[in-house]
């Protein structure tokens, strides 16, 4: 049997006595320190392998449609590929939603990309780690509503005139959502420079929630949400 190094051992007994002392604190608090105990030590474990196990699948599934000439390789010797890599897997051990493991996997193969720039895609971590279920949803029929507004501001006899703003009221009919949870989420959307807010809908006769339109960063998160990287597009997620 190999044994291990001096090092190895003081940070293993380290851990234990750190695991053994919490647990210690955590019998004070009775049955709450009970289901805390669960948590850290027991079901939690296998709650963050089962999660890590479906970041691997998806991040498969997208690596699997990867033509190669799109793989930057020289990015996996590079300390950028750390730091998207690492913060990646804590986001998704973090998320009980498949939908935002997804989109963690995407952003990383986005990453490995010739001449991506690497802050963008830390960007976009943080961003998704901090939306919940609802505010992708707003998001994405925001995309659709822009791409919908395109089309028909084409066809418009007076496109200067023509009103093509994403608003909470237009969203309504779109969204098994109410006016306030679209309205958050837009305001959200805002904050993280996903979409750009025209003037506040708390004046006197403005549309309720504001006003507001596509910017570069809803394009281009809306490329890696849609993106197969060999040049195609699929469905939103």
């Amino acid at each position: 049997m190999k044994k291990n190094s001096i090092p190895e051992s003081i940070e293993i007994h380290s851990k234990e006595l750190i695991k053994s002392s919490i647990k210690v604190y955590l019998t004070v608090l009775g049955p709450l320190g009970t289901a805390i105990d669960e948590v850290l030590f027991g079901i939690g474990d296998r709650i963050r392998t089962k999660r890590l196990e479906k970041f691997v699948e998806e991040l498969s599934s997208v690596l699997k449609n990867i033509d190669e000439k799109y793989i930057n390789r020289d990015f996996r010797k590079t300390d950028e590929l750390h730091d998207v890599l690492i913060p990646t897997i804590g986001h998704s051990i973090k998320t009980r939603h498949l939908e935002k493991i997804r989109l963690y996997a995407r952003i990383l193969v986005d990453s490995f990309e010739p001449n991506n720039d690497t802050e963008t895609s830390e960007d976009f971590l943080y961003i998704v780690s901090n939306l919940t279920l609802k505010d992708i949803r707003v998001l994405k029929s925001s995309i659709e509503l822009t791409e919908e507004l395109k089309v028909e501001k084409l066809k418009s006899t007076d496109p200067k005139e023509f009103d093509d703003f994403i608003n909470t009221t237009k969203l309504l009919n779109r969204l098994e959502l109410s006016e306030a949870d679209i309205t958050f989420s837009l305001t959200k959307l805002s904050v993280f420079g996903l979409l750009k807010e025209y003037y506040s809908g708390m004046v006197f006769g403005n549309t309720p929630g504001g006003n507001f339109k596509n910017t570069g960063k809803l394009t281009q998160f809306y490329r890696i949400m849609t993106t197969t990287n060999n040049g195609e597009h699929e469905e939103p997620l």
